[in-house]
């Protein structure tokens, strides 16, 4: 960051999407664009010169390289912001727009670029640097085991037995049945963090479902019914969970 500037890096393998997503964010008083680049291959040194803050990065080359370049810029131990842009696909809705910062359907409106910009400049100024390639990474494990701490220690648990998360306060309850659940010592914001984004969803202030046992959503009312066996949970959505449930195909 250059003054009050965030430095921001775009990384997109169309020339037109790229100088569209140059032009839109020059005119942000907010931003600098310190490079442009077609791919991510030789751009691992000009982004540790630069060290920006945010990187504008097209889904398509992440997906190609299986990810080889958040893999390295870890490894460097330097980790920015990511959002990501991309056409409406299952799969990059599944697989980044809970782990990045945010991702931005092409064609880029104007208007949904400058609020994801003011929500990450509102976000940086109240937070440290958030690990959010360290969560990228491990979501992207399918088999790995998420750690809960609890008042007795710590549990591990495969995430897809977990049905729903409810807030307690700065507590957590974990739900595996109407009869098992377990209390952890984190409120919902940070359980939020360890789950799988592709599979959980945070559907109100209080609430997190896994998306494998959803069994319908009424629009009218809001309500999302979730099925387990022959146990029946239905919870109200909230408008912003609603906008991005309409955007996910099950």
């Amino acid at each position: 960051m250059s003054g009050n500037k965030t430095w921001v890096i775009i990384i997109e393998s169309n020339p037109k999407d790229r100088a569209l997503l140059k032009d839109l964010l020059i005119k942000d008083k907010r931003i600098e664009v310190v490079g442009s680049y077609a791919c991510t291959e030789d751009t691992i040194k000009e982004v540790l010169t630069k060290a920006p803050g945010l990187i504008f990065m097209d889904i398509i080359l992440t997906k190609n390289n299986e990810f080889c370049f958040l893999t390295d810029l870890e490894n460097l131990h330097f980790k920015p912001f990511i959002i990501f842009t991309g056409c409406c696909c299952q799969e990059a809705i599944e697989a980044i727009r809970y782990c990045a910062f945010d991702f931005l359907l092409k064609p880029i409106d104007p208007i949904d670029l400058k609020n994801v910009i003011t929500r990450y400049l509102s976000f940086s100024s109240r937070c440290t640097l958030y690990d959010k390639i360290d969560i990228l990474l491990q979501q992207l494990n399918s088999n790995s085991r998420i750690q809960f701490n609890t008042r007795q220690g710590f549990i591990l648990v495969n995430s897809h037995d977990i049905i729903f998360c409810q807030a307690d306060w700065n507590y957590t309850d974990v739900f595996f049945g109407k009869e098992k659940k377990l209390s952890v010592t984190s409120n919902i914001g940070k359980v939020e963090g360890f789950l799988p984004r592709s599979s959980f969803i945070r559907i109100n202030r209080s609430i997190i479902v896994n998306l494998a046992y959803v069994e319908k959503i009424n629009r009218s009312n809001r309500t999302i019914h979730i099925k387990h066996g022959s146990e029946y949970f239905v919870f109200k959505i909230s408008l912003s969970g609603m906008n991005v449930l309409n955007k996910l195909s099950f």
